[in-house]
């Protein structure tokens, strides 16, 4: 294991995911790099989750069970239970792409200023961990794609700690969106310096909460739109739509 004086912290959030929470886990405590610490927010599930994630309790690994107002509420639990000068997170269905990715982060932290550092990301399909639907390029990313609802790969963002002290955590009264306007805040409204890497950090599932079916897409462009009105940043349903056939083209997404 390998030691650097920045920590990482990773939060975790997790309700009733027992086919998926060990993969998710695993993937945190086999890796290499040794200055982490991993919060996990259980949402006080029912099923069998919560033993699952007993049989992963170390040190450095954290355990919350108790009920919150969403997963963005959950997430700045977790922020303000953390310890760590760099925060990310790992959904509770997905999992690291392999044991250097934290390692290579701190890394890329400690060889330069910037206080934000996002990497690729690919999705999985959920029967299938070795099929690949697709691949997400950040460095193919440009700020104005915040008009057209694109933001970078949330799974895949690493942000030092003094951000969300600056700059506040994640809206709660958003139910799908709030990582949308956290990287609006932080990368156009705030103008956050940042750097994209070419390394695969994270494998995503499919099916997420974002894309599961036209009810969710529509609650989540919705909440998209909401966003920019609030920010006075303009957009509307027609650009916000249009991402779409960005995306067939391939602009983001491959």
């Amino acid at each position: 294991m390998s030691e650097n004086p920045l920590k990482i912290s990773i939060i975790t959030v997790v309700k009733n995911a027992e086919n998926t929470i060990s993969r998710c886990l695993s993937s945190l405590i086999e890796q290499t790099y040794s200055n982490v610490e991993i919060i996990v927010m259980d949402g006080a599930s029912t099923d069998g989750t919560l033993g699952f994630i007993e049989k992963f309790r170390r040190e450095n690994l954290k355990i919350y069970s108790e009920k919150d107002l969403g997963i963005y509420d959950a997430l700045n639990k977790g922020i303000s239970r953390s310890t760590g000068d760099i925060i990310g997170l790992l959904h509770s269905d997905d999992y690291l792409s392999n044991e250097l990715v934290l390692e290579d982060i701190a890394n890329e932290f400690s060889n330069t200023s910037l206080p934000i550092i996002i990497g690729k990301l690919s999705y999985f399909h959920p029967d299938n961990l070795t099929k690949i639907v697709r691949r997400y390029y950040p460095f193919r990313f440009s700020k104005w794609m915040f008009r057209f609802g694109m933001a970078p790969p949330h799974p895949a963002f690493y942000a030092k700690r003094e951000l969300f002290e600056r700059y506040g955590n994640y809206r709660t009264d958003l139910e799908i969106a709030g990582d949308f306007d956290l990287m609006l805040r932080f990368l156009y409204l705030h103008k956050v310096p940042y750097k994209c890497i070419d390394e695969n950090w994270v494998m995503m599932s499919t099916g997420g909460k974002s894309t599961n079916g036209w009810t969710s897409i529509i609650k989540n462009n919705k909440d998209i739109l909401t966003v920019c009105r609030d920010h006075h940043f303009y957009s509307n349903y027609m650009f916000i739509y249009a991402k779409y056939l960005i995306k067939t083209v391939g602009l983001l997404i491959k």
